[in-house]
């Protein structure tokens, strides 16, 4: 099988829609870490199932926009690490990513929830982030450290530190 694997070979520029639409022709596959893309993640295709694009320059929201229900529906792999600059709800977005086998999501800005909810109320009533992933049935490895994620109470006392409120 094709896969689109062009790691490590100092790209600039953004992740264009035509990488995204070009992936059912590369096995769904699109291995993009090491480089030195900037922008948005774009619109990830409904035909991925493997995204790798740690250490880059990516900046904005992984929401509902950049990965659609049926994109989410189909990831298993998907790793954003040391980008600095990608944001929003992680439980949201792991929430809808069932198939999720592995997650790199390290050393960005990413929440439990969306910024723009100033709601205090909807806020205790949702998950974080780490509760979604302990009920995530095929997730086997992940990497959530440096991100603005806040340690479920019996998990932060197990470890002799305060969670946040």
């Amino acid at each position: 099988a094709m896969q689109a694997d062009l790691r490590g070979n100092r790209l600039v520029g953004t992740v264009g829609a035509c990488v995204w639409a070009g992936l059912h022709a590369a096995d769904g596959a699109l291995l993009l870490s090491r480089n030195m893309l900037s922008g948005t993640v774009g619109r990830i295709s409904p035909d991925t199932h493997t995204v790798l694009l740690n250490d880059n320059r990516l900046t904005g929201d992984l929401d509902a926009t950049a990965v659609p229900d049926d994109a989410a529906a189909q990831l298993e792999h998907l790793d954003v690490s040391d980008n600095r600059g990608l944001r929003g709800s992680l439980a949201s977005l792991l929430s809808r990513t069932l198939r999720l086998e592995s997650l790199g999501a390290a050393r960005n800005a990413f929440t439990d929830h969306d910024d723009d909810d100033d709601s205090m109320t909807s806020r205790h009533e949702k998950k974080l982030t780490m509760d979604v992933i302990a009920e995530m049935p095929n997730l086997r490895r992940y990497d959530v450290s440096g991100t603005r994620l806040r340690v479920p109470t019996p998990v932060a006392a197990g470890l002799g530190v305060s969670a946040h409120s």
